[in-house]
């Protein structure tokens, strides 16, 4: 069996990783943002991170060059629910937020004001 990359250094902070993935990948904020929009437009007040996570995954398998080859790491659908809901005002409250260890303190401001 093929050995998978390592995606996160250990030594490195989760939400550095977060990111440097964010960064590197806005398609992903913006294709979840999209996906977000939708959900409260049809009227839903609370929705999970995790369906629309899978939803953007289904997608980009079939979007992308190499598909399976795109990589959606799970570890950063808290990170990404905060700053979804701290960028877009229509989205606050919209997830419900759970508290651990790499997302304590995160500050879902950087880089952008709202």
């Amino acid at each position: 069996m093929k050995k998978q990359a390592q995606l996160f250094p250990e030594e490195k902070p989760m939400r550095d990783c977060f990111w440097e993935y964010h960064d590197a990948n806005p398609t992903v904020y913006e294709r979840l943002l999209g996906l977000a929009l939708q959900v409260v437009e049809r009227g839903q007040t609370d929705w999970s991170i995790w369906q629309l996570w899978q939803v953007l995954r289904w997608q980009m398998f079939f979007s992308t060059e190499g598909g399976a080859a795109f990589k959606l790491p799970n570890n950063f659908t808290g990170f990404y629910s905060r700053v979804l809901m701290y960028r877009e005002p229509r989205l606050e409250g919209l997830f419900a937020l759970r508290n651990g260890r790499h997302v304590d303190g995160f500050d879902p401001s950087r880089g952008r004001d709202r």
